[in-house]
């Protein structure tokens, strides 16, 4: 029986799991992009900007970037890891905004724009990634937060 030293069992170990396939399947290059997105004149906190390729990429998983609004009504990008932004090419937007919970304080309520601008098919909004950073003019959608309770029924308050 053959015993394996220590570096070579980690090779091993990592080679099996890493799987088949892995060699050859590498992730799209990103470019950074931020922006502002801003509801009646207000910072979104909490809402999701999502990037939708209007040519499907040659990675499954670059289907739908998405930038996070802090409280300032700023995001960036995400595609594969935090802020690494998304790969070139022209993109639909799509846009959520959802309520805090009450309770645990994060923003993962009913959505305060009843996903009436979740369509990518009905998007009016396009921007074009090239290489290097990117800067989406600010989003400042006028009208479009529903009154009374969002598209889930739960009520929260952070704007």
């Amino acid at each position: 029986m053959t015993r394996l030293t220590f570096p070579a069992a980690a090779l091993l170990a990592a080679a099996v799991l890493a799987g088949p396939g892995c060699k050859g399947d590498r992730k799209l290059a990103c470019h950074p992009v931020r922006g502002e997105f801003f509801i009646d004149g207000q910072p979104a906190h909490g809402g999701k900007v999502y990037f939708f390729p209007v040519t499907l990429p040659s990675d499954p998983r670059a289907n739908c970037s998405i930038g996070q609004v802090d409280e300032n009504g700023t995001f960036n990008v995400t595609t594969y890891t935090q802020g690494d932004g998304v790969p070139e090419g022209e993109y639909l937007l799509c846009f959520e905004w959802p309520t805090k919970h009450p309770l645990k304080g994060t923003f993962d309520g009913g959505d305060r724009l009843a996903g009436q601008l979740m369509k990518k098919e009905e998007s009016k909004h396009r921007v074009t990634v090239k290489a290097g950073p990117n800067d989406v003019p600010r989003i400042d959608l006028k009208g479009v937060a529903k009154k009374g309770k969002p598209a889930d029924g739960l009520l929260g308050g952070d704007r």
